[in-house]
């Protein structure tokens, strides 16, 4: 029990300077009603690929190599053309080629 409170205390020494923050965009995403949803969704969906998507595959691309970063910029771009069905960079096609060359050459 100790070991627990000390855990829950030490995370809650961690968040307690974005607390504010947090509560205010729960208050405002409670309140935002129907008009607010699409952003309200677009926020948490941002936010998942900026913490988790991203992460894992500039780690399937680049490995361990922390010298290579995925530009986001180019990454959101070619996210709100495929989302907009607009012409992106490079073709599906090539996009999967370059996926599989991706795969073959880190398996073999």
């Amino acid at each position: 029990q100790k070991e627990m409170n000390a855990k829950i205390d030490s995370l809650n020494k961690v968040n307690a300077p974005k607390l504010d923050e947090f509560i205010k965009g729960l208050k405002e995403s409670l309140k935002g009603g129907e008009e607010k949803s699409a952003y309200i969704q677009g926020l948490s969906i941002g936010h998942q690929i900026s913490q988790q998507m991203l992460p894992q595959f500039g780690t399937m691309l680049f490995g361990q190599d922390s010298t290579k970063k995925i530009n986001n910029d180019q990454m959101l771009a070619g996210l709100i053309s495929t989302l907009k069905n607009q012409s992106t960079a490079i073709s599906k096609v090539d996009a999967n080629g370059l996926d599989s060359k991706k795969s073959r050459t880190s398996s073999g």
